[in-house]
């Protein structure tokens, strides 16, 4: 619960460590971090992007201010004045990489979609939240006294202790690696040209800094003041460097809903319509594949799904984000590697899947798997057979 740096040996309280010059300069710097993320959160609801990318930026932005606020509450010794707060923005820490994974995922994925299994990803934050809820139960005494010990632990902490409490960072670590995977494999996209790199290298730097910093200090007993100083430090050049890297306009990937948005404006289709086709699309594309005919065209999907085909396009184009061709070609490679990496398929060659999965050139289909897969066909198939 604790994201403060405990030292071993410690008899005082760390405020009692620091000048009120230092304390005021620290305050000042983490409370600049906090009011600083919030801006940002308002500058990120007024931006021109899909909803739910503009949550998920919410989510870590927040996440992150949360964050410097509960440190805060121990550095100005208000958690005694308040103590009910005591461990009530702790899961939020947890939102961060989920929240840094998904953006990544909506971004790379024009056609992703949510499933039930992604719920697992909040696994950690409902189990943070299920335990400071049982600590909001208990009664004020008991909630200062575990406030007491936290800032300055009678019997110490040792290595167990301290290796426990950064799961958190753990956690983060993996959802960072995870989100570098998903980015280099996506070798044409347009955000390899963004700021996304260095908004993860930042986040990522900031992260291994601050475990050095608590471990190295833990090893090497420094003093309290030069531990807290530097985290504080550290953590508002993360959020201060992500909301810059976040504001610039290269942040923003362009895709296909943003370019046609302002076109449907007048669109008398409604919304709610336009998803129930977008289901009934992806339904007829998953089960009955008509893609795989190399002569599938607009006017057959309209068809099959009785969609009219202005408004087909519609519902390619806002709903899954998408046109025609890309939306087909997704679907090919989709079918194409799920026969090479099937037995049954084992002596198909290359080009005999191409053809059968609606391809009419070789070297269309090449070009198309290596965008989306990022190896060619026959080194992908070798990779999974």
């Amino acid at each position: 619960m604790r994201w403060l740096l405990v030292f071993r040996g410690s008899n005082q309280n760390y405020m009692e460590n620091l000048h009120p010059i230092n304390v005021q300069v620290l305050t000042f710097f983490l409370g600049a971090a906090c009011l600083h993320g919030f801006w940002l959160s308002c500058m990120i609801c007024l931006r021109k992007e899909s909803l739910r990318s503009k949550a998920l930026l919410l989510s870590v932005i927040v996440a992150s201010s949360l964050f410097l606020l509960n440190l805060l509450l121990f550095l100005t010794n208000y958690i005694l004045i308040q103590p009910h707060l005591l461990g009530l923005f702790y899961p939020s820490l947890l939102l961060i990489g989920p929240g840094l994974y998904f953006l990544i995922k909506e971004k790379l994925n024009p056609g992703f979609r949510w499933k039930p299994i992604h719920l697992a990803h909040l696994i950690p934050v409902l189990w943070a939240s299920f335990q400071a809820w049982k600590t909001a139960q208990k009664p004020v005494a008991e909630k200062i006294v575990i406030i007491q010990w936290l800032m300055n632990p009678e019997e110490g902490v040792n290595w167990s202790i301290l290796l426990w409490s950064n799961y958190p960072m753990y956690l983060l670590l993996g959802y960072l690696g995870l989100s570098f995977y998903l980015f280099s494999r996506a070798h044409d996209f347009p955000a390899k040209k963004s700021s996304f790199p260095k908004v993860f290298l930042w986040v990522g730097l900031a992260v291994i800094i601050q475990l050095l910093i608590q471990f190295g200090g833990f090893a090497l007993d420094w003093s309290t003041y030069t531990l807290e100083f530097a985290m504080a430090a550290v953590l508002v050049a993360s959020i201060h460097s992500a909301g810059y890297f976040i504001l610039k306009p290269s942040f923003a990937v362009e895709r296909p809903a943003m370019k046609t948005q302002e076109k449907y404006r007048t669109s008398a289709l409604k919304n709610d319509v336009r998803k129930k086709y977008a289901k009934i699309l992806q339904q007829l594309l998953e089960q009955e594949k008509p893609f795989l005919n190399s002569d599938f065209r607009l006017a057959d999907l309209a068809a099959l799904s009785g969609i009219p085909s202005h408004q087909l396009s519609e519902v390619i184009n806002l709903e899954m984000q998408s046109n025609f061709n890309e939306l087909t070609n997704y679907y090919r490679i989709q079918e194409a590697k799920a026969r090479l990496t099937d037995a049954n398929y084992q002596h198909y060659s290359i080009l005999a899947i191409a053809i059968d999965c609606g391809f009419q050139h070789k070297s269309t289909f090449n070009r198309v798997f290596k965008k989306q897969t990022g190896k060619t066909p026959s080194a992908y198939r070798k990779t999974v057979l």
